[in-house]
Order: structure tokens, then C-alpha cells, then sequence
């Protein structure tokens, strides 16, 4: 009876011609000893240094072998095959049999584990010792401002450091309306909706989004391990002021905790109720959560009303336009970063036996008070931002349309024309620049005239 056997062929780089080679020897080892092939496993692009799993060539092949489909491996080498003793061990807890083009290897008897121990140990070794040397390579290459291979980063070309312009221009879009405001969730929406080709690597998700904000290649640096150099050969697609800005934005720890769903109506939690003062959030109508018998409204006349103040205030605050000083965002948020550490660590030491209480609470509320005047500070800053931006957006895709003949000649075609381009709006944008603009209340009683709008 013909011995069954399985090939197995695997390789670090993407190229097929390398395992062609590998099944044409392979498959010569077989034909020449008469055993009969039934299963082929192939590992293609996959590193030694990376675990292989049930879906892989590796794992189906072990999982074929549970099923007794074959009793030997076929192999060209023994490193192609098992680079640890982690997988040594699996081949001999299913007692097969090992063959390479360089030589037979039977796990059944002590002299062959004990030879392909030594082997599986020195191909370790070399792993190791290869694996030392690339990162070394790649921090001496970080230290001199040299991008390291690996695969290609959206926004570059395959040199990694030559932008790709076609991906640039989304590249410097995702800064933009993060540094806008815009959520996390909101862009990947966006990035998928346009169907922009994410290129090499993961589909568009929020985490590859907030990886992407946070990549400083973007703004011309290199980076490997602790080693960042802006002096670099790699051409910034996005000024570094703004990628700086963008990153201290995303470290705020109401930015890195973000669970459940993201908001979907315009007023919910920055409409007031009129009776508690407490916010109202959409349950089939806008509502106060603290107590049913207080007021709630339908959606439709809190955000048609809404829609018509900002436009009013628009229109009566042209300075809106200018913007705030956008550099100094950056460190307010990195010391409302540390004011948060500073409050954390002394709440720990509170519980400490022996701990002095008297001061610490002193500390703490003086943090307190720190962190209290630094958000007001962001929130001015960004509640600005996102009245010029917002409004700057106004001026150049709808205000200009106020020329057009049919506006000149009917200035209710101007308002009309107003709510689909508000609704069209990032939603976030419109939320932010609400919040920075106005003070919403809905009182007691029936129909929209109870909703009462004051400007900042």
C-alpha cells in the first residue's frame, strides 16, 4: 500500500515563483519514493517570526492530520517546515513521519526528535539573530532619517516616502475634519461612502482611521521603537503643526473612549429642558431623562428652529470667519493631559495607609480648578474653530449663490435654499458649532413656539 503524504511549502515573501520551486522539488521527493500525495498546504508571504494559524496552510495541514489523512510531510527543508519547538512538538504529538529533499527526519524514534530538536533550535537561533538585526537596521535607519521598507502606507508610494497624490489629498482631508472637530466614526463613514480605495492593508475602519492621525510619517517623520526623526528623506503630506494638533486631539481621553453607538440627532444632549435645566436626548421626541412629566418636543421643530438661528446668526456675525489661533490648541490639550494624570495619581496616593489627606485634597482641588479653566479654554477654541470653518464653508459653496440671478430676484430662494445645504453638513460640525453658539431651552407647554434660542 502506497504511503499517503502531505506537501508542505512556505515562504517570507510574496512570490510565487519561489513556491513553484518548492512543489516542483517537493513533488519530484514524492514521485521518486512512491508515495502517493494527497493534500498540498501552502504558506505564501508568511514570516517565520509570525504565528500560524488554524487558517493557515500550517493549521489546515495539522488539522488534516488529526484526521488521518496522511502519515508523512514532505518538505524541502526542515526551517521551511518548523522554525520552534512549539512546532516540532505538534508534528511529533501526531507521530508523523518528516522528509525533506536534504534528508528523512522520523519523529517516531528518540534519535530523530532528538535531531530535528537540534535542528528546530538552530533555526530558532537564526530567526532570533535575523530578527535582531532588522531592528537594529531599522533604528540606525530611523536615526538617520531613512524610511524603513515594509508594506506600502496609504498616502505613499511603495518607496515610502514619495506621496501619492491621488491618496494625499484624502490623506490631508482626514487632518482636516479631525482637526475640525469631526469624529472618528464620522470620517471612516465618509471614506467608505465616496469609495476611496484604501489601498494595501486593512478595509477603512475607525481603528485604521485614529492609527493613520496618529502616524507621524505624515508630517515627515520616521519612526522605529522610541526613535522619531523629522529630519527625514520622507516628503510630509500634512504640515506637522497640524498633525501635532491633531494628535493631541485624538490623546484626550474623551477622544480614546468612545463606547456604543455615536450620536445621530442634531440636539440630542445640547437641547435643555426648561423645568431641571438638564439636557434632553431623542427617544422617538426630544425628552428630558431626569423626569417624564417634564417637557418634551418632536424633532422636527427643535431642529427646523434650530437650522433658521444659525442661519440668522450667520448672516449677522461676518467675523465668524476668521479663525481662532489654531497652534495654541495643542498645548492646552497636552496640559489638560497631564493636569488628568496629576488628579489620577493623587487619588491613588489617597488610599495609601498613611497617606496625607489634608493636602492631598488640597491638591486635587487645585487641579481641579486647572483642569476647569483649561476646558473652557479647548472648548472656546474649538467652538471657534467650528464657527469658521463652518462659516468659511458657507461663504464658498452657498453664500455665492446668492448671485445667481434667481436669488438676486427672490431672497426667499436664498433661505429655501439654506436647509439642505445645513442638513447636508457633517453632523458633528453642526453639533459643535450649536454648542458654541447658542443656548437652547424647550419649556413647558404645547407646539414650537415654547422653544426659546439665546445667542452667545
Amino acid at each position: 500500500m502506497s504511503i499517503r503524504t502531505a506537501i508542505y511549502v512556505r515562504q517570507s515573501l510574496d512570490k510565487q515563483e519561489g513556491i513553484d520551486r518548492q512543489l516542483a522539488r517537493t513533488r519530484e521527493l514524492a514521485a521518486v519514493r512512491g508515495w502517493t500525495v494527497v493534500r498540498e498546504f501552502e504558506d505564501n508571504a508568511q514570516s517565520a517570526t509570525k504565528s500560524r494559524g488554524v487558517k493557515s496552510g500550517w493549521g489546515q495541514m495539522l488539522a488534516a492530520a488529526d484526521a488521518g489523512a496522511f502519515t508523512h510531510v514532505v518538505a524541502v527543508d526542515l526551517d521551511r517546515l518548523i522554525r520552534s519547538q512549539r512546532d516540532l512538538l505538534e508534528l511529533i504529538d501526531r507521530h508523523l513521519k518528516v522528509v525533506t529533499v536534504d534528508g528523512e527526519v522520523d519523529l517516531s524514534t528518540a534519535d530523530g526528535e532528538f535531531r530535528a530538536s537540534m535542528m528546530a533550535a538552530l533555526a530558532r537561533f537564526e530567526v532570533q539573530r535575523k530578527g535582531e538585526r532588522q531592528r537594529r537596521a531599522n533604528l540606525d535607519r530611523a536615526a538617520r532619517g531613512k524610511a524603513n521598507p515594509g508594506r506600502r502606507r496609504f498616502g505613499y508610494e511603495t518607496d515610502g516616502r514619495t506621496p501619492r497624490e491621488a491618496e494625499a489629498v484624502w490623506v490631508r482631508w482626514m487632518f482636516d475634519q479631525a482637526r475640525d472637530g469631526a469624529s472618528i466614526r464620522s470620517i471612516t463613514a465618509r471614506l467608505i461612502q465616496e469609495g476611496v480605495n484604501p489601498g494595501t492593508g486593512t478595509a477603512w475602519s475607525n481603528r485604521r482611521i485614529r492609527d493613520t492621525l496618529n502616524n507621524e510619517v505624515y508630517a515627515g517623520a520616521v519612526r522605529h521603537l522610541s526613535v522619531v526623526n523629522f529630519e527625514s528623506n520622507v516628503t510630509p503630506i500634512v504640515d506637522p503643526e497640524v498633525a501635532a494638533e491633531v494628535r493631541a486631539i485624538l490623546a484626550e481621553p474623551s477622544r480614546r473612549n468612545t463606547p456604543g453607538p455615536g450620536v445621530r440627532h442634531l440636539m440630542s444632549g445640547i437641547v435643555r429642558c426648561g423645568v431641571c435645566d438638564g439636557p434632553m436626548h431623542y427617544m422617538r421626541a426630544y425628552r428630558c431623562k431626569a423626569d417624564a412629566s417634564h417637557p418634551s418636543i418632536e424633532k422636527r421643530f427643535v431642529d427646523e428652529r434650530v437650522a433658521e438661528e444659525v442661519f440668522l446668526w450667520i448672516a449677522e456675525h461676518p467675523e465668524a470667519e476668521d479663525g481662532p489661533d489654531g497652534a495654541a490648541l495643542a498645548p492646552l490639550l497636552a496640559e489638560a493631559a497631564d493636569v488628568d494624570r496629576q488628579r489620577a495619581q493623587a487619588q491613588e496616593m489617597a488610599l495609601w495607609d498613611g497617606a496625607d489627606l489634608p493636602t492631598l485634597r488640597k491638591t486635587l482641588a487645585t487641579l481641579g480648578k486647572r483642569a476647569e479653566t483649561l476646558r473652557e479654554a479647548i472648548e472656546a477654541i474649538r467652538g471657534a474653530s467650528a464657527r469658521s470653518g463652518f462659516v468659511e464653508a458657507v461663504r464658498g459653496e452657498w453664500w455665492s449663490r446668492r448671485e445667481v440671478r434667481e436669488f438676486t430676484e427672490n431672497e426667499q430662494a436664498a433661505l429655501d435654499a439654506w436647509p439642505a445645504f445645513w442638513d447636508a453638513a457633517d453632523l458633528d460640525k453642526r453639533r459643535e458649532l450649536v454648542r458654541s453658539t447658542m443656548t437652547v431651552t424647550v419649556h413647558p407647554g404645547r407646539g414650537p413656539e415654547r422653544i426659546e434660542v439665546e445667542w452667545y
